[in-house]
């Protein structure tokens, strides 16, 4: 008897330390997730270079600055993020005839970059599924967001993609992903689904030469639900679109006419039953200025009295003058959130993109610094009521050195 509970201890026992190292193995696999930096001073000064090193569940961060090269993602369940946001962190494709971003890995997650200069696609998903691809600035590449060979339940939140031949292009049974909250601006084509169905998108903002296409089956509103939209509207439901040509008749800031909103029969089937539209005020606007004009620097906050989605700011000229913005810079809390830079006197040159598309909200204070050229109208005030809130002059330099506490650059937000 005692040699069989000597026998049946032993056993126990060794059932015991076999579960202890199956615990220390799992634990180790978790311990094991690192966050990698990248950036100047770093072990790692490219991000592919950090790819390559990382393990499935690390986080590579990225530090402040201009990155030139082409990023192939191989690495299952890997978060690559900026630091600091798009406005902050921008990757240039090394090689303009390859993707600055290919991801061929499942559950990657991809925040915050400044994506531009590829002949192909910004950001590449090539049967990848379940990734996140979130508050990128995507632009001045042939596709901007691009979506192929069945990269299905994959998420698009809160991008930017403009200057792009198409700004998010679906294609090869891409099915089953959620867009919601992208702006999708002064593309050739906003968005383009081709074989593909069953995606979501809804609340997403396209202003484009051709806002969609789209010969598969797909979802383009969600059902009316209360929430802030990305005009500024106070109901959820589709999405915005610049050429929407119906009306709202019952105040809900819902278009109820000319339905389903279709991209003149760019959306083969169905369409957008709930497309928004944008509050009374959904822009700011200071109205025209007075002389004396001069370029400078401003500084100041402006305070909204609606939520305003704005996208673009536009300058008032003085009469037979060039007068522009030629920078910029909007903050909250001393957080650079987006800004614009003046690309010369080409094209649409008395706009500026302010990218990301970003909301200001209601009551909420946000500073501004804009840089002038030519000769801008001036409000001569120190602060003013204006169409969608109230605008204010912290200081003002101009080109010679002077500066002024009642100078404010007239202009308009949308």
């Amino acid at each position: 008897m005692m040699k069989i509970y000597t026998k049946k201890v032993g056993i126990e026992l060794f059932i015991i330390a076999v579960g202890a190292i199956c615990a220390l193995v799992l634990a180790t696999g978790v311990v094991s997730a690192a966050d990698i930096f990248v950036g100047p001073g770093e072990t790692y000064t490219t991000i592919q270079s950090a790819v390559t090193a990382a393990n499935p569940f690390d986080t590579i961060i990225v530090r402040d600055g201009t990155y030139t090269e082409n990023v192939n993602v191989t690495v299952d369940n890997l978060t690559i993020q900026s630091e600091n946001g798009s406005a902050n962190c921008i990757v240039n494709a090394s090689d303009s005839d390859d993707h600055v971003f290919s991801v061929t890995a499942d559950w990657v997650n991809i925040s915050g970059f400044t994506v531009q200069g590829s002949a192909i696609a910004g950001i590449y998903l090539n049967a990848a599924d379940h990734c996140t691809i979130s508050e990128n600035t995507v632009s001045n590449n042939v596709f901007g967001i691009y979506l192929a060979s069945s990269s299905n339940n994959n998420t698009l939140t809160g991008n930017t993609a403009s200057y792009n031949t198409r700004g998010i292009y679906l294609y090869q049974s891409s099915n089953n992903n959620t867009l919601t909250g992208n702006t999708a601006s002064n593309n050739n084509i906003g968005i383009y689904l081709n074989s593909s169905s069953n995606n979501l998108i809804y609340n997403n903002y396209f202003d484009n030469t051709n806002n969609a296409h789209d010969n598969g089956n797909n979802i383009w509103n969600i059902s009316q639900t209360p929430g802030t939209n990305i005009v500024g509207g106070s109901w959820l439901g589709g999405n915005y679109w610049s050429d929407y040509t119906g009306e709202d008749t019952n105040g809900d800031e819902l278009g109820n006419t000319v339905l389903p909103y279709n991209s003149s029969g760019g959306i083969e089937n169905g369409g957008d039953w709930l497309p928004l539209v944008k509050p009374a005020y959904s822009f700011f606007d200071t109205g025209e200025g007075t002389y004396p004009s001069i370029s400078g620097t401003h500084n100041g906050t402006i305070t909204p009295s609606c939520n305003l989605n704005v996208s673009t700011v536009y300058t008032y000229p003085c009469a037979g003058t060039g007068g522009h913005t030629k920078s910029i810079d909007l903050y909250e809390n001393d957080t650079l959130i987006a800004n614009g830079t003046w690309n010369g006197y080409k094209g649409d040159w008395y706009n500026i993109t302010i990218t990301p598309s970003v909301t200001l909200w209601e009551g909420r204070e946000c500073r501004y610094v804009i840089t002038t050229g030519s000769y801008p109208q001036i409000i001569h005030e120190p602060s003013k009521e204006v169409t969608g809130g109230t605008i204010t002059c912290d200081e003002f330099t101009d080109v010679n050195g002077r500066t002024y506490t009642n100078w404010i650059p007239a202009i308009l937000l949308e």
